[in-house]
């Protein structure tokens, strides 16, 4: 039986969407995607189905806007999980890049992927389709169908920034770190030693379930690795592939030759639910690349495995409040709101108050009228935003409060005392960090806001957006030859055909439209279109285009497009005058 299947509802049920939904079950190997509304970057899906896979906490940093290491980690918890059956609704409103990443997913974890097309099928759907054995059925198929007595619908996980913060004693040891050193070669590894630092018999199951949402294998593996074991940073980046033993649900942990603390190499039991993470690393990394680090990413850094812990609010034992009032001590300029890792790290210089005096004043940050007014302004932010698509807001008498603000937002990142928790929830929005440094930034937020709107970026060269000459700025990417391939991307991903002029561009997803209703390439010139457009004149558009043809007045991507729609020109096509 084919792996894919093409699931069409024309009509657009609501008991279609429903019986979907309702089949989704992750502990019975069924996975259902509704993608989120007015996405349209393939990075974006795959934050969905790992959300569907009950990972829904992506760590801040460059890791989550990685566009391979998303894909490739979403089909390693895949493999390492139950889920079999994966369905995917609107795929017809997906963007052409995404249907081939859905088939390359599972072509590589062999699932069967059900795509629901809630509208006439795309002809690029349909071509993507044809070189893939599948099946094509009206209504969803059996094994997307819900069981006879479903399971009850699980509670909204929260926001990995509104978790109350977890005491982990086992975390000491993590932020002990040096830097990387040569492996031993002969060893013979004992039993962990519960002498001086006995390993922890039990965890709080919320901590368990915070370390399974998160959506990296390796950060998911290593912060389970060092719950387990209590080991220190350094000796969790000596394990390999090799050190990993399924079968027997143990791992090996090495000692450097020349560490700053002592240790030996030791063989640790691994509860099941550890297992499974180092599981999905084993394939995250056999999907990625070619190192046999287990638990610690190529550049072995520690800072992006402590962001994944402040980000899952897990945090080591804090300094008590100081006996009494420090005297005269400057503090630092920066003091971020997460843990205060460095108080375990043995730094000399430090004054013997230093650590209770920050945290301290970093609980009376979180605390006080500071921490409220953000709460309220962010609620502003997201408000603004979803009216106006965008964070920029310019019409002082209606917004200075929240103008000022954002300002205060840029400043405070400016200076390193913006917590990244904070920082993340802003980039969701689309902050934009420097107006001065970053105009192609905020222009490209314009251009993201006018995509979300209308769907395309076939913006006239006069057009602007809350004040904002979105058109000429559009015009200006257009003409431009020194764009670098993350900016390409970036507009790439809004809309495909961004490199058109506006006219033909408006033009051709008219034609498109007027072909998916049922439309034909050939006919009267002087026919128009079906009752959603009646205006237009596909034979009279198509009749130019031929002619522009015969004078070689097309680019080659428009003729890229106008060829994959079909036979369009004439076989005499007209001279010129």
């Amino acid at each position: 039986m084919p792996g894919v299947t093409l699931a069409l509802d024309p009509g657009d049920d609501a008991a279609c969407t429903r019986a979907a939904l309702a089949a989704h079950d992750p502990a019975a190997g069924r996975i259902t995607v509704h993608p989120t509304p007015g996405t349209t970057r393939a990075d974006d899906l795959a934050l969905d189905v790992l959300a569907a896979l009950d990972k829904p906490y992506t760590p801040p940093g460059p890791w989550s806007r990685a566009h391979g290491l998303l894909w490739a980690a979403t089909a390693a918890w895949i493999l390492a999980t139950s889920a079999r059956h994966v369905t995917v609704l609107r795929a017809h409103l997906l963007a052409p890049p995404t249907w081939r990443l859905l088939l390359d997913l599972q072509q590589r974890t062999g699932i069967h992927l059900t795509l629901v097309c809630h509208r006439t099928t795309p002809p690029a759907l349909t071509a993507a389709l044809h070189q893939t054995a599948h099946t094509t059925t009206t209504g969803l198929p059996p094994h997307a169908l819900p069981c006879p007595q479903p399971s009850t619908s699980l509670p909204p996980i929260p926001r990995a920034s509104s978790l109350d913060w977890l005491t982990i004693p086992t975390l000491t040891r993590l932020a002990l770190s040096d830097i990387p050193e040569p492996l031993c070669t002969t060893c013979t590894p004992a039993p962990p030693s519960t002498k001086g630092r006995p390993l922890l018999d039990s965890l709080p199951s919320e901590a368990v379930q915070r370390i399974h949402r998160l959506a990296h294998p390796q950060h998911a593996a290593a912060l389970a690795t060092t719950l387990v074991t209590g080991a220190p940073f350094h000796h969790l980046a000596t394990a390999t592939l090799a050190d990993y033993h399924p079968t027997r649900a143990t791992l090996t942990l090495h000692a450097p030759p020349h560490g700053r603390t002592p240790a030996r190499c030791a063989t640790y039991e691994l509860p099941p639910w550890a297992g499974l993470l180092l599981d999905a690393t084993a394939h995250y990394l056999s999907l990625t690349t070619a190192s046999t680090r287990l638990l610690a990413p190529p550049e072995h850094s520690l800072a992006p495995l402590l962001q994944s812990a402040e980000h899952c609010r897990l945090r080591p034992p804090q300094h008590p409040h100081p006996t009494k009032r420090p005297t005269r001590y400057a503090f630092p300029a920066a003091l971020p709101d997460g843990p205060d890792w460095t108080a375990f790290v043995d730094i000399p210089d430090l004054p013997p108050h230093l650590a209770g005096a920050v945290q301290r004043r970093r609980r009376l940050k979180e605390q006080g009228t500071r921490w409220r007014e953000w709460e309220r302004m962010y609620v502003d932010a997201a408000a603004f935003h979803a009216e106006h698509h965008h964070l920029d807001p310019t019409d002082p008498d209606h917004d200075s409060p929240l103008m000022t603000w954002i300002a205060r937002q840029r400043h405070l990142k400016g200076c390193g005392e913006l917590a990244l928790a904070r920082i993340t929830e802003l980039d969701a929005l689309g902050m934009i960090w420097s107006k001065n440094a970053g105009a192609w930034e905020r222009g490209h937020a314009y251009a993201r806001a006018w995509a979300a709107r209308t769907g395309h970026l076939a913006i006239p060269v006069k057009a602007t957006l809350d004040g904002y000459a979105i058109g000429a700025w559009m015009r200006r990417q257009r003409k431009a030859a020194g764009l670098t391939d993350h900016q390409h991307h970036a507009l790439d991903a809004l809309d495909p055909l961004w490199q058109l002029e506006p006219d033909w561009n408006r033009s051709y997803r008219r034609l498109t439209a007027y072909l998916a209703e049922g439309g034909s390439l050939t006919g009267p010139v002087n026919r128009t279109g079906h009752t959603s457009d009646p205006h237009f004149r596909p034979g009279s558009w198509l009749r130019k285009q031929n002619c522009l043809a015969s004078t070689g007045g097309h680019t080659a991507q428009q003729t890229a497009l106008l060829d994959a729609l079909g036979p369009w020109q004439t076989t005499s096509p007209p001279q010129p005058h």
